[in-house]
């Protein structure tokens, strides 16, 4: 037996106080709506995010430095000129980082029934009960289905 001790956790405690900091700036509360660091939406970023961990632990890394440089501040305690900084740093050093997470946020945020509620959208999946869609004119794929094959056969 080995004494490794297996966790489905990716990310550590202060690695999701750093992304919740960041989905809280990304999309604060209003009035009637949640913020993207609500406990069910948030769940499913962190989700999402884990898919690509090597990118997301890069950038928290350099988050990390950055705190403990600056006195271990945390990020939400921060004056927002400072995390308007940070983001602006991360978008310059880390852009795959960033592209990832606001994709992964807006996502993940506009999934949530009280948010398409409040779009005035009904909050289920769009198909089966379904929108209608247009038939198709598959006759406008003739000319690709009569030409040569232009690829070698394997």
């Amino acid at each position: 037996m080995t004494d490794v001790i297996v966790t489905d956790r990716i990310f550590g405690e202060a690695q999701r106080t750093i992304l919740r900091s960041l989905a809280d700036l990304m999309i604060p509360a209003e009035e009637d709506l949640p913020s993207a660091a609500d406990p069910a939406i948030f769940a499913g970023i962190v989700y999402h995010l884990s898919e690509r961990a090597d990118v997301v632990t890069d950038a928290l890394a350099l988050v990390e430095s950055i705190a403990s440089a600056a006195s271990g501040a945390a990020l939400a305690g921060r004056a927002p000129v400072e995390r308007l900084a940070l983001v602006n740093r991360l978008r310059a050093e880390r852009p795959a980082f960033v592209s990832l997470f606001e994709s992964t946020v807006a996502a993940c945020y506009y999934r949530d029934d009280r948010v398409l509620r409040s779009l005035g959208l009904p909050a289920r999946a769009p198909y089966p009960e379904g929108n209608a869609v247009e038939r198709t004119d598959w006759s406008m794929l003739g000319p690709v289905r009569a030409r040569q094959p232009f690829y070698r056969s394997v």
